[in-house]
């Protein structure tokens, strides 16, 4: 998942298809995800099922900050950007 486009299209698409997403047609980039009912254990799911969907490893000192629809994509581009310019994963 190289394009920026592709990355938001799979955040939103991932957050809208969880079971416990409140108001799906608002969110947006800027979205806080408790205001769409979804707190801290949530984020967690969410990430694992990132991991599993994408390969990659959020670790525990990330997850916290990831509070947004956008900090999900930007996480996502960062390690996209990380396996492109060094070839390897970032925990590699």
């Amino acid at each position: 998942m190289k394009k920026y486009e592709d990355i938001e299209s799979y955040v939103t698409k991932l957050i809208r298809g969880y079971f416990l997403t409140t108001n799906r047609n608002g969110l947006h980039l800027d979205s806080l995800l408790e205001d769409h009912g979804l707190d801290s254990l949530d984020q967690i799911e969410l990430a694992m099922q990132m991991e599993e969907e994408l390969g990659y490893t959020i670790s525990a000192e990330t997850l916290p900050v990831l509070r947004k629809v956008k900090h999900f994509v930007n996480y996502i581009r960062q390690v996209e950007s990380f396996k492109d310019e060094m070839k390897r994963s970032p925990l590699a």
